[in-house]
């Protein structure tokens, strides 16, 4: 149950539930389950933006799978580690972390675990600006895919190369990198793939000034999330509606659009989320030189950020209050 409601990004429900869930795996001393339930809460405690509480499940449920012998569990769970550090802005930690995991799959020859580490260090190369690194990590894991005839595994690493083309500012080959990874989404039937897609070609449509193209795009996008009741993905795509319709000047919708993300994000206790949308409520109040909300909300969307331990969000809000922060 605790699964269902982390799918629908009902995540307190999700917390809730692992939580009744764990002390009865202690009673019955099967750590397996303790192992599992700790790194559900870890995810939970990620999605959530509590990075501090992530990490410390995470690393529990590392001890509990050493302890087992269990080393892809570990592996697997050291590769979460690094996603953590990597949304804390701290890429060498990020990257040590999948190299531990990276090393153990490789010692196991878990082909799709080295590939997935491979797609993991291609993204901090890529947050990096190593275009060449981040490109030749994931043509490598791209090859892996292939060999194992992973499919779902090549949707991830074309998605990968779309994002670095798009990156880079090449939008026709990202273009045909997302249409190759969304046609692998719909033969598969993975619908939230194929949103993250259509909201990637969105993004695209909105740089270039596409704006009738980037709604309906994102619109599809919306109207996957709510299908699948993914309260994170609707309230990220009615974040980038709103930043569509502050690029157009029409603040009072983009206003609209803000606060019916923030009631998403509160609900589901989305910290790092919270800080982005109040900040871009920030720049509406900015652009309508009410400086006093704007420097209210900024300074909120500061202290969020700062809370949640987000990477370089602080330093932008600051930069925005005229404030300057080493």
């Amino acid at each position: 149950m605790g699964l269902i409601a982390f799918a629908q990004g009902n995540y307190d429900e999700a917390l809730r539930l692992n939580g009744e869930a764990r002390p009865i795996f202690e009673r019955l001393v099967d750590q397996r389950g303790q192992a599992s339930t700790l790194g559900q809460m870890g995810m939970i405690a990620h999605y959530q933006g509590r990075y501090a509480e992530a990490r410390q499940f995470y690393g529990e449920a590392a001890e509990v799978f050493e302890r087992l012998g269990d080393e892809r569990g570990r592996a697997r769970t050291l590769g979460q580690m690094g996603k953590i550090a990597f949304a804390q802005g701290d890429y060498s930690l990020a990257r040590q972390f999948c190299r531990e995991a990276g090393e153990i799959f490789e010692r196991l020859k878990d082909q799709g675990g080295q590939a997935t580490t491979l797609l993991d260090l291609s993204n901090i190369a890529r947050a990096q600006g190593n275009y060449a690194d981040a490109l030749r990590l994931c043509d490598v894991a791209l090859v892996a895919f292939d060999q194992q005839g992973d499919q779902g595994g090549r949707a991830s690493a074309l998605h990968q190369l779309g994002l670095i083309s798009q990156d880079q500012g090449d939008y026709e080959q990202a273009r045909r990198l997302y249409g190759e990874s969304m046609t692998i989404d719909v033969q598969q039937g993975d619908q939230s793939g194929r949103a993250g897609t259509l909201h990637q070609l969105g993004m695209i449509a909105q740089d270039q000034g596409e704006y009738g193209d980037a709604r309906q795009l994102y619109g599809e996008c919306l109207a996957i999330y709510v299908r699948l009741g993914d309260q994170r993905g609707e309230a990220s795509t009615l974040h980038q509606l709103g930043n569509l319709s502050y690029d157009q000047g029409d603040y009072a919708e983009a206003r609209r659009l803000y606060d019916e993300t923030m009631v998403i994000k509160e609900r589901i206790g989305d910290r790092v989320g919270r800080a982005s949308t109040l900040g871009q409520l920030g720049n509406v109040a900015y652009a309508q030189q009410d400086y006093t909300a704007a420097c209210r909300l900024l300074s909120e969307a500061w202290k969020a950020c700062e809370q949640a331990g987000g990477p370089d969000r602080p330093v932008l809000f600051a930069a925005r209050l005229g404030q300057r922060r080493v």
